[in-house]
């Protein structure tokens, strides 16, 4: 079974593969042919690489990987001579596929990473599009913050601009620490300060964007998948006085939220909570620094009990915020005798 592939378009492709995979029997419609397949991985594992090296259509690699294990997917992804990029996408979706929700094996990015280098070197728009399709997941973010270490700036630019989406949903936070985490433990300063940069404009703009769209609601704080870039860009390259100058003056913001302008009672609701999810962001910052600043607890302390803002605005999942924020702010009692 052949299926034209779309061009170069991965998400197009693998709609109509994922759409048979999902219907009867799959792509397990010739059992002797699957079988054979398998046979020839253990008996010449050469030959079975060779004859992979001449099939062109992703339908056939999705054939010829189906009934192999995880280790045996592991195994092919390390043959450097395989090279066509669907190949090595579906490498990649397979083990993929295969990863556990809890834990996964540091060799198992060092593997992925190793094929997701491949494909960039060959067809940076093609790899590109294969971030995009594996977004979600914890393994292969993993691999690609530690492969984004050695690309250049400008292609990490376009990694982070292009590949990633902003919402008001954070249900891809974990997969984007694993990124932040992986690229971390090999970059330079310089590198780390760049790709922390590159995430908080992008927060920015999008923060900024929907504080002035009138649409928009938000009724709990907001974080984002990069809400930890955030944190530890302010923990790293914002200095002392500039962030308990920004804290003193979201404080402010909120108290005086009633006297704010805006268009409707929504609009209003959304703002309290985005100068609050800032405000949060940089309470972790604060914590990380080691900052004592007097009376900023008090302030926080007489802002999060404001009655007034509590029966207008507040719910128990953001009350519970606000205790963390508090917790960050007197971090020092932590180590109180």
């Amino acid at each position: 079974m052949n299926l034209p592939c779309s061009g170069l378009d991965i998400a197009k492709t693998y709609q109509m593969i994922e759409g048979i995979e999902r219907g009867g029997r799959g792509f397990h419609f010739n059992f002797l042919f699957e079988h054979l397949l398998s046979f020839l991985y253990c008996i010449n594992f050469t030959c079975f690489i060779k004859a992979l090296s001449h099939l062109k259509n992703p339908t056939e690699f999705v054939f010829y990987f189906q009934g192999l294990k995880k280790e045996e997917h592991i195994k092919i992804a390390n043959e450097p001579s395989l090279s066509n990029k669907w190949l090595n996408f579906e490498i990649i979706r397979q083990i993929v596929k295969k990863e556990s929700k809890i834990d996964f094996d540091e060799s198992e990015t060092v593997v992925i990473k190793a094929v997701l280098e491949r494909i960039g070197i060959n067809n940076f728009g093609f790899f590109k599009q294969t971030i995009k399709y594996f977004h979600r997941s914890c393994l292969f973010n993993a691999s690609l913050g530690g492969l984004l270490v050695s690309n250049s700036n400008s292609q990490i630019e376009e990694v982070i601009s292009e590949c990633f989406i902003l919402d008001k949903y954070d249900s891809n936070l974990k997969a984007r620490d694993f990124l932040r985490e992986q690229f971390v433990k090999s970059s330079a300063d310089a590198q780390f300060d760049f790709l922390h940069t590159l995430a908080f404009n992008k927060w920015k703009f999008y923060f900024d964007n929907i504080l002035m769209t009138e649409d928009f609601y938000q009724n709990g704080l907001l974080f984002t998948d990069f809400g930890n870039f955030v944190v530890h860009y302010h923990t790293n390259l914002t200095d002392d006085n500039s962030l308990i100058s920004m804290m003193k003056n979201l404080m402010e913001k909120i108290n005086y939220i009633d006297s704010e302008w805006a268009t409707s009672n929504s609009q209003q609701i959304t703002k309290f909570h985005l100068y609050h999810s800032e405000l949060f962001f940089l309470t972790f910052a604060y914590r990380n620094k080691r900052l004592n600043e007097p009376q900023l607890l008090a302030s926080y302390d007489e802002l999060i009990n404001n009655p007034i803002q509590h029966s207008r605005y507040v719910s128990e999942e953001t009350i519970n915020r606000f205790k963390q924020g508090r917790q960050n702010i007197d971090w020092a009692n932590e180590y109180a005798i």
